[in-house]
């Protein structure tokens, strides 16, 4: 149950940093004057493709893996 919590709390802290540090940086790129948003769209977009590119490996990894029946 240990490994679980860590494992939990290393994800959670990582999600907490973006979560935390996001919005007042996309806040301050959108134009509400305007309703200018593609500043904070593209400040999303660019959060979002390293994201994708750190869980894909591990996900390529789980779906490959097929245990061997004996």
């Amino acid at each position: 149950m240990g490994v679980i919590g860590t494992r939990l709390g290393m994800s959670w802290i990582t999600a907490a940093i973006g979560i935390l540090i996001g919005p007042p940086i996309a806040g301050a790129l959108a134009d509400l004057n305007t309703d200018y948003f593609l500043n904070a769209v593209v400040f999303a977009g660019v959060g979002i493709v390293p994201g994708v590119a750190c869980l894909m490996p591990p996900f390529l990894a789980t779906v490959k893996y097929k245990p061997v029946e004996n």
